[in-house]
């Protein structure tokens, strides 16, 4: 597997400066939502992609900015491709977000994940009661 990470903190402070001020001056709380889901590459192989992927939502427009990503000839074996994101949520949601002379507030809106994605997801014993047929319209959030 091919793993890439951008830090969560920093990837929030960047989408969340890129807004103009008049914005910026009125949030105190970034509510973000995220989005995991495979993505085969090629129909002639099992190589598939598995981006973690945010976006702040009470921000107009919601940007859409990459977290993790990973690759490998097969779906992830186990979930250690999401502990660096796991761990620097938890650290955003206990501390929230030092900008400038404020902190802000972080709270997780929701994980939106298809079916599959979901499934792979949960724990062992979880899984075994999610049955999926197909990705297709399979979506739930949180």
């Amino acid at each position: 597997m091919e793993y890439v990470y951008f830090p969560l903190e920093k990837a929030l402070l960047e989408n969340f400066q890129s807004y103009p001020d008049s914005v910026k001056d009125s949030v105190d709380t970034l509510e973000i939502s995220l989005n995991i889901d495979g993505i085969p590459l090629f129909k002639s192989s099992q190589s598939s992609l598995w981006p973690v992927l945010c976006g702040i939502m009470n921000l107009t427009p919601v940007r859409i900015f990459p977290i993790a990503l990973t690759y490998g000839k097969s779906k992830p074996k186990n979930l250690d491709f999401l502990h660096d994101t796991v761990r620097d949520l938890n650290m955003v949601l206990k501390q929230g977000l030092s900008c400038g002379s404020k902190v802000l507030k972080v709270s997780l809106r929701c994980v939106v994940c298809d079916a599959p994605a979901k499934a792979f997801v949960k724990s062992e014993n979880s899984r075994k009661n999610i049955k999926v047929r197909n990705g297709s319209g399979a979506i739930r959030l949180c």
